[in-house]
């Protein structure tokens, strides 16, 4: 089963504010990590719960220097 992810407005601009910087300091880098963030939450929506939990409900995932953070309702 392949769960639906949300992003949270916050979530978004946080995405968009990373790839901006990212994109500001060195070419095409930005777009690179918005690759890394969409891997990774294509990942969480095929499995999960193999991630452990951060907080109470709260998962993570590890990308490179970053952690994403979701729940799963």
């Amino acid at each position: 089963m392949i769960y639906s992810i949300y992003l949270t407005p916050t979530a978004i601009n946080d995405i968009q504010d990373g790839l901006e910087f990212y994109n500001s300091h060195s070419a095409n880098l930005g777009f690179r990590f918005a690759d890394e963030v969409d891997d990774a939450l294509q990942a969480i929506a095929i499995m999960p719960t193999t991630y452990s939990y951060r907080y109470k409900n709260v998962r993570g995932k590890q990308v490179k220097n970053f952690l994403i953070l979701f729940f799963i309702s």
